[in-house]
């Protein structure tokens, strides 16, 4: 019997220094990051230091998004309230 290659995205566990992550991938980045451990040492300390720094980015990025997505609501607010300065009325002749 043929296995069938599993095609889309794919969970792979990573081990960090502050715990661990789970990456959905492709099939092409999840065997890269599979081959983590027949690194030597010193490449595969960068390459986990790289996925940790992508990590904290990622984490930055997706904050980045939700307050430019509230700056946009609450400039739509404003713009929806009608403001008028305090001052004298305006006369009515």
């Amino acid at each position: 019997m043929v296995k069938k290659s599993v095609s889309g995205p794919r969970s792979t566990v990573i081990q960090l220094a502050n715990g661990t992550i789970k990456v959905y991938a492709g099939k092409k980045i999840s065997e890269a990051l599979e081959t983590i451990d027949s690194l030597g040492l010193y490449k595969g300390v960068r390459m986990i230091q790289l996925v940790e720094a992508v990590y904290q980015q990622g984490h930055k990025d997706g904050a980045k998004a939700v307050f430019d997505a509230r700056r946009q609501s609450d400039a739509l607010l404003e713009k929806s309230i009608p403001h008028r300065p305090p001052g004298r009325p305006t006369k009515k002749s």
